[in-house]
C-alpha cells in the first residue's frame, strides 16, 4: 500500500473510532432517580468514578426554562438547596441530601448555548 492509501485508512479508522466514543455517552447512572438529565440536550461530556460523576450538557432552551427545570429537580426529589447564586449569564446551586451532595450549574455561552453543568457524589 502507498502512503496515501495508509493515510486515508487511517483518517477513516479514526472517524470511525471517534464517532463510537460519541454514541457511547450515556448520562451517568449515579444520577438517574436523582437529578434528570435536562430534556433534549445533548450530552456533552461525562466523567465518573466509583462515588461520583460529572456531566455536561448542552440544550438551546432558555437560561430561564433550564434554571426553573432544576429548581423543579431539586423540590421534587427531596434535595436541600444549601447555596444558590445567579447573575446576568448564569445560576448555580449547591445541594445535599443525607450523605450525598453536588452542584447544578447553568451558563450562557452565547445567545441560544446553554451549557448546564451536574456534580453528584455520595460522599
Amino acid at each position: 500500500m502507498n502512503l496515501s492509501l495508509h493515510l486515508l485508512v487511517a483518517a477513516l479508522l479514526m472517524m470511525v473510532l471517534t464517532a463510537s466514543a460519541q454514541a457511547i455517552m450515556h448520562y451517568p447512572p449515579i444520577m438517574e432517580g436523582k437529578i434528570a438529565q435536562y430534556p433534549g440536550s445533548e450530552i456533552v461530556q461525562t466523567t465518573s468514578v466509583e462515588v461520583s460523576s460529572q456531566v455536561i450538557l448542552q440544550t438551546n432552551d432558555s437560561m430561564d426554562k433550564v434554571t426553573a427545570f432544576y429548581k423543579r429537580e431539586l423540590l421534587n426529589n427531596g434535595l436541600k438547596t444549601e447555596i444558590e447564586t445567579s447573575h446576568a449569564k448564569g445560576w448555580n446551586v449547591f445541594f445535599s441530601h443525607n450523605e450525598a451532595g453536588g452542584m447544578i450549574g447553568v451558563t450562557q455561552q452565547k445567545p441560544g448555548k446553554i451549557i448546564i453543568t451536574i456534580v453528584y457524589s455520595l460522599q
